[in-house]
């Protein structure tokens, strides 16, 4: 590409102005070559040009991955992702400018210099062009310089110049701005249009099962072979390196029986996923696949004709019917920020060794299953010694792109299996033997995070963790995101909010960063440090996710959620494209979530006349569910003024679980109305059986034991301790998990008793040492002598104001305060003949814990005082209530 000054040219053209003549046509044609020849960059004159092509457009990157400091500030880390990324070719973007604006182009303004990006900052920040123009006006973008020259055609990287200049504008005003992200949409899609059909029921037993499908899925072919058809892969009999679940080849009827029905349609048994995958996908054929199929669809049928059909009765109201997998529109597709992913898992395939590399970045990093895992029917993989790796070569996408972007995201739902694992247990890492460029681990109670960069070791050392007083990891399902970047370093946020914990490693970059490992799921390489957990979603981002990113990933929720649009289009005569529309999730192994139902019409034009709505059921199967009808009394109407054609008009805000059937690849699901605008037909419910029976005969306690929480703030309203002191609230962090967690007396143990003992003491050592906590409640602990204070001392300067600080007065069931002090009496005063102070006549001088006997050590008066204060405290008069 040519870049001249209008100055050169005319020299040139002074310099071969002679006469006509042979001599004179070669030194023109010399000269014109001379022109050529002047591959040298514009400057920065402003002067437009008429080079309108690149010759990197569209091209590979020809920028080496940057090696220079990181940014300095969070302003420079926006201009490089937003502005210096692009225009210098960092990522997965071509060179547009620092081939000429580099540390070594012959422009002069270096702002596209790849040595250090701060620098490359200071000069398009403030930087002029030789015409004394910004070079880049972060106010009016459309004014800066580099804008203005691309719009000339200057070095554009598209034969569409207008192209180069929106795109500029683009990249300046999300350095200005911090690009705001795209969240992901559903788009509602009218479903084909069915009747709720009639259904089969499966038999309760396998017995049938047993005569019919399973000799087929479980045998060989014949005994000189051994080739088997199914139980060489889908047994938990078989080999561990073929296994493969769901087991419905198993040789336990029982089992294969209860997951072969979500691979079996009764009602039209040539649907059936077993006739498919041998007859369409020659899946595992042991001989002629059609001939495979034939025998599979003839048992199908010989399980299925004995079974009678259940028609829908015809008087119903109802909608138009469902399947879940066939006809439900993804709803976790919505609402989640994915601009910058490369690399997304959401382990929806259901069966089979591979996890599918959703990000449609090259290469895809596609995990392969092995050891002892179960996918998960509502998605995700379930690991209990197993591991999810991806090859080398595929991983190492994730060095060139995160080392060029210089920061990253790891997002993740997970659900440890409990909060005793230790290692740490690897969840997720990015490693090869002990190093790791990155690695989310657990150990109990805690997330750790090692992340390699030029501040650390190789291992990621030192590391990430979460506060042990703070829990953050619970055996439960959690979003986790771990995000790295130059300026913040490694944070942690759980379900949407940072966990506070600071980076004990400075920031750096990520240039050490090793390029031989790969991404790993549930253990290492080599399978040690095993994780038992589920992983329901895995996503890789090249930026570092903004705050509000995270909870927008975390709202959006996980999991197989789909948007069901149940037509009544053919109930409305003036409402075309009419849907209730509900999102529905399959609650788990048995049963599906029916959440939060809206009418909709996808015509945004049209505005719904009024209508009305009650006693909504939901059926499946050709019948009503027999539980979980929640919104059997619903009774409202559809009208104009609460509808918007963006989000309808919302029928109901709860949700219902009815019970699974054939799975949700064969389970039709449609609705029932009592009444739908003028159609009505209403049900008649059935008598409900007599209850039974099934308590103790037990009469329930009326007393109660107070929970963690309420035994923690009783002590420090009874002392006046804080239990935000130091020693207090490491005592209770301790100990909370041996608290009381209900109110029910019948789970209160004994281990619950030591832990409410520990949390006493705490507080009365604190208590008893503090003269200004102590004066407050009325208690006067002076003397040095133990044996010098009397039992009368006793009573008035510690034990009363002790009992009437932690009693009640007005309660119709609790201590009596006299035989309160006698106890207190006999743990302060009895003697080795565990006879109390109380019977002055036959132990007139006892010792006791207050009093030795003549030989009290220092401090016995703060012992016995702590001791007696520890006992009224841990006492069912305050734990109880």
């Amino acid at each position: 590409m040519l870049f001249v000054k209008k100055s050169q040219i005319k020299n040139v053209f002074e310099f071969i102005d002679y006469p006509n003549s042979w001599l004179s046509s070669l030194k023109k044609l010399i000269g014109l070559i001379f022109i050529l020849s002047l591959v040298a960059c514009a400057g920065d004159s402003g002067e437009g040009n008429s080079s309108t092509n690149n010759p990197n457009a569209g091209g590979a990157n020809v920028s080496a991955t940057y090696q220079g400091p990181v940014a300095q500030t969070s302003e420079i880390q926006n201009f490089r992702t937003f502005f210096w990324d692009p225009i210098t070719g960092q990522g997965n973007e071509s060179d547009k400018c620092s081939t000429c604006h580099g540390e070594n182009g012959d422009a002069p303004s270096k702002f596209a210099r790849t040595d250090d990006v701060n620098l490359a900052f200071s000069v398009a920040a403030s930087g002029n062009a030789a015409n004394g123009n910004d070079l880049v006006n972060l106010n009016t973008p459309e004014n800066s310089e580099v804008v203005i020259r691309v719009s000339n055609g200057h070095n554009c990287w598209s034969s569409d110049i207008d192209f180069c200049r929106t795109q500029m504008i683009a990249y300046i005003e999300a350095w200005r701005d911090g690009a705001a992200p795209t969240a992901t949409s559903v788009q509602l899609t009218a479903p084909e249009l069915q009747d709720p059909a009639g259904s089969k029921d499966f038999p309760e037993t396998s017995t049938e099962f047993a005569q019919t499908l399973w000799p087929v899925l479980n045998s060989a072919v014949d005994s000189t072979t051994s080739i088997s058809h199914c139980q060489g892969c889908h047994s938990d009999n078989a080999p561990l390196v073929d296994r493969q679940t769901p087991y419905f080849a198993s040789d336990d009827a029982d089992l294969a029986y209860e997951v072969a029905k979500a691979k079996i349609d009764l009602v039209t048994p040539e649907n059936s996923r077993f006739v498919e995958k041998v007859l369409e996908e020659q899946h595992n054929c042991w001989s002629d696949c059609a001939d495979d199929a034939a025998d599979i669809l003839r048992e199908i049928e010989n399980l299925s004709n004995p079974i009678p059909i259940t028609n829908i009765d015809p008087d119903l109201v109802t909608s138009k019917a469902l399947s879940l997998f066939q006809d439900g529109i993804v709803a976790a597709s919505g609402g989640r920020i994915e601009d910058d992913v490369i690399a997304l898992y959401e382990f929806t395939l259901g069966e089979g060794i591979t996890a599918v590399d959703r990000s449609n970045v090259a290469p895809a990093a596609d995990l392969t299953l092995s050891g002892d895992y179960e996918w998960l029917s509502a998605w995700g993989v379930q690991f209990s010694g197993g591991k999810a790796q991806a090859s080398v070569a595929s991983s190492q996408k994730f060095h060139d792109i995160l080392t060029a972007t210089g920061e990253y995201s790891i997002e993740a739902w997970v659900a440890p299996a409990n909060v005793t694992q230790e290692g740490p247990a690897r969840i997720v890492s990015y490693s090869g033997g002990n190093e790791h460029n990155f690695l989310i681990g657990q150990t109990l109670y805690n997330y750790n995070v090692a992340g390699r960069s030029s501040s650390t070791d190789a291992q990621g050392m030192p590391l990430l963790s979460t506060a042990d007083a703070d829990e953050d990891l619970q055996a439960t399902l959690q979003h986790i995101v771990i995000n790295y970047d130059p300026i913040n370093g490694r944070q942690i946020f759980v379900n949407g909010v940072f966990t506070d914990d600071d980076d004990p490693a400075l920031p750096g970059d990520l240039t050490n960063w090793n390029n031989s490992y790969p991404l790993v799921l549930g253990s290492n390489v080599d399978g040690s440090n095993a994780w038992s957990g589920a992983i329901r979603l895995l996503a890789i981002h090249s930026r570092a996710l903004s705050q509000e990113s995270i909870q927008a990933n975390f709202d959006a929720g996980v999991g197989q959620k789909y948007f069901l649009l149940f037509s009544i289009s053919h109930l409305l005569d003036t409402t075309t494209d009419a849907f209730i529309i509900f999102e529905v999730s399959q609650f788990d192994n048995h049963a599906y979530l029916f959440n939060q139902p809206y009418f909709l019409s996808l015509d945004s034009e049209v505005v719904p006349e009024t209508f009305a709505i009650e006693g909504m059921r939901i059926g499946i199967n050709g019948k009503l569910a027999r539980a979980g009808q929640a919104f059997a009394t619903l009774n409202t109407q559809v009208d104009a003024a609460n509808y918007n054609s963006t989000d309808g008009q919302v029928l109901s805000n709860v949700g219902t679980v009815i019970a699974l059937e054939n799975g949700p690849s064969l389970d039709q699901f449609f609705l029932v109305f009592d009444r739908l605008g003028d159609h009505t037909e209403v049900l008649i419910e059935a008598e409900p059986p007599d209850p039974v029976f099934t308590g103790n005969g037990e009469e329930p306690s009326n007393l109660a034991v107070r929970n963690f929480a309420e035994i923690n703030h009783s002590f420090a309203q009874i002392t006046g301790v804080s239990p935000s002191q130091t020693n207090v609230a490491a005592t209770y962090n301790t100990v909370v998990q041996q608290l009381p967690s209900s109110e029910a007396m019948e789970g209160f143990l004994s281990s619950h008793q030591m832990g409410v003992t520990q949390l006493a003491i705490s507080y009365c050592d604190v208590l008893v040492d503090d003269a200004g906590l102590s004066s407050a409640m009325g208690l006067s602990l002076s003397g040095t002598d133990a044996n010098a204070k009397s039992p009368a001392e006793w009573d008035s300067e510690f034990i009363l104001p002790m009992i009437t600080a932690a009693l009640n007065t007005d309660l119709g069931e609790q201590p009596i305060a006299a035989e309160t002090q006698a106890i207190i009496h006999h743990l302060l005063f009895t003697d080795a003949d565990n006879i109390a102070e109380i019977d002055p006549v036959n132990n007139p001088d006892p010792h006791g814990l207050s009093r030795c006997g003549g030989s009290c050590p220092p401090g016995q008066i703060e012992n016995a005082a702590k001791a007696a204060c520890a006992a009224i405290l841990g006492s069912a008069a305050v734990t109880f209530h």
